[in-house]
């Protein structure tokens, strides 16, 4: 084989041989490790927090799937004239957690016809 052939032939094996081999000089370094959480959650207006931070509303994510950092998390769910709702994950990488919440309602935050009752029968009193 000429030599003007051979150093662009071993050049070639060499690239090949390298990246099957996994240089890692050429791969991006990202020790995060993915997973999912998919949220079917009523109402899906609700906002999604991870962490202490706000991540959005449930119903603008696509399949209403979020993705997350693997490990412990604390999620948090709030809409208005809901109780907020908080949970603590272990989500484990590259896999879809599924969590359905139906969000119970904040009766504190509806008119307390009780205590207006109440109130009318005392002042009937005096």
């Amino acid at each position: 084989m000429p030599r003007t052939l051979r150093r662009p032939i071993q050049g070639f094996l060499f690239l090949t041989f390298a990246a099957l081999l996994g240089c890692t000089a050429i791969q991006p370094i990202d020790d995060r490790q993915e997973a999912f959480l998919e949220l079917l959650v009523v109402p899906d207006t609700a906002e999604i927090f991870i962490d202490d931070e706000y991540v959005g509303v449930v119903n603008r994510w696509a399949r209403q799937t979020v993705p997350v950092e693997a490990g412990y998390r604390r999620l948090e769910l709030r809409a208005d004239g809901y109780l907020t709702q908080r949970f603590d994950l272990d989500v484990t990488p590259g896999n879809m957690h599924t969590l359905r919440v139906r969000m119970e309602p904040d009766s504190h935050l509806g008119p307390d016809l009780d205590a207006e009752d109440r109130a009318s029968d005392e002042e009937d009193q005096w």
